[in-house]
């Protein structure tokens, strides 16, 4: 709800509005109404040059459509014709290649007749050849067979020179078996079970002194760290509690720090603002009063005569309220 001043100024502009004498609008066409109009205008002309190159590219793509049609019609004889040659050739070449194929045919008989007689006359030969060698062979065992008894005496010979040689080869590889059980021996009964024990014994206890002297650094190392742990421990708890200390008197200061601000930023706002309504109202009696402004104001919402002919005058006028 407005407050008693406002209301006051708010009766005193309607008065001034009431009083004034005459019209002070050029035409009754608002401009509003003629933007409308006159959008439709551009609209309309831009509409017809749109139509028009519509209408052109609708011509050319018909004569496209033609051209390509006669160029179809064209080709589509061009590849009958072909085909009818290519038809033509294909017969020539079928007749061509069935005289080929019988003259090949006729070749080929008389080759497979021909390979048959050769065959035939080899397979004579061969027998022939056969013959042959087994006479050759009659021959060679006739002149042979008084040497076979002197070569199977060599042979028994060699035999027994081999098996000469196993025996002395047995022989040797026993002696050397022996002789490496005396060496085996004499090491054993050499190497005393007190040495052993001994050597044992000591590495025992040196291995004992090692565990006792390692075990006792560990324990001490052990103590240390849960000594170190705990100071630590200790250590960053006191810390942790002066950090959440320090936050929390930092989290006060910033909130009455923003309280404070807010605050400020308020009254100034307040300011600001009716400095500007005191501002704005100098300035609007100081460039001539309410009513100069009201009619300034009024007049800029019609057109001017001109142009409200204009719209009059245009056959579309009623398409736009």
């Amino acid at each position: 709800m407005a407050s008693p001043e406002e209301q006051q100024e708010i009766e005193e502009l309607n008065q001034l509005i009431s009083s004034s004498s005459g019209s002070i609008r050029e035409s009754p066409i608002t401009a509003a109404k003629y933007n409308r109009w006159l959008v439709g205008e551009q609209n309309r002309g831009a509409g017809s040059v749109v139509r028009r190159e519509v209408d052109h590219l609708n011509n050319a793509r018909q004569d496209f459509h033609t051209r390509h049609k006669e160029y179809g019609q064209s080709l589509k004889e061009a590849g009958n014709e072909q085909m009818r040659r290519d038809h033509e050739k294909v017969e020539m070449m079928r007749q061509q290649n069935l005289a080929k194929g019988a003259m090949v045919k006729a070749e080929v008989i008389a080759q497979k007749a021909q390979e048959q007689k050769q065959k035939e006359e080899w397979m004579a030969h061969g027998r022939t050849l056969g013959a042959r060698a087994q006479m050759q062979k009659q021959r060679i065992r006739d002149v042979v067979g008084e040497g076979s008894k002197r070569v199977a005496e060599m042979a028994a010979k060699t035999k027994q020179e081999e098996l000469d040689y196993e025996r002395e080869l047995a022989g040797v590889r026993s002696k050397l078996l022996q002789d490496n059980k005396s060496e085996v021996e004499k090491v054993r009964n050499e190497t005393a079970d007190e040495v052993i024990d001994a050597s044992k014994e000591f590495a025992f206890e040196q291995r004992k002194s090692l565990a006792f002297t390692t075990k006792a650094a560990e324990a001490a190392w052990k103590d240390e760290r849960n000594v170190n742990t705990k100071n630590f421990l200790a250590k960053a708890h006191a810390n942790k509690a002066d950090a959440q200390a320090s936050r929390a008197k930092a989290k006060e200061l910033r909130e009455e720090i923003e309280a404070t601000r807010r605050e400020v930023a308020n009254v100034a706002r307040k300011q600001q603002q009716s400095n500007k309504e005191q501002k704005d109202k100098i300035i609007m009696f100081a460039s001539g009063g309410i009513k100069d402004t009201h009619d300034q104001i009024y007049r800029k919402k019609y057109v001017p005569t001109d142009a409200a002919n204009k719209l009059q005058n245009s056959k579309y006028a009623g398409s736009v309220a």
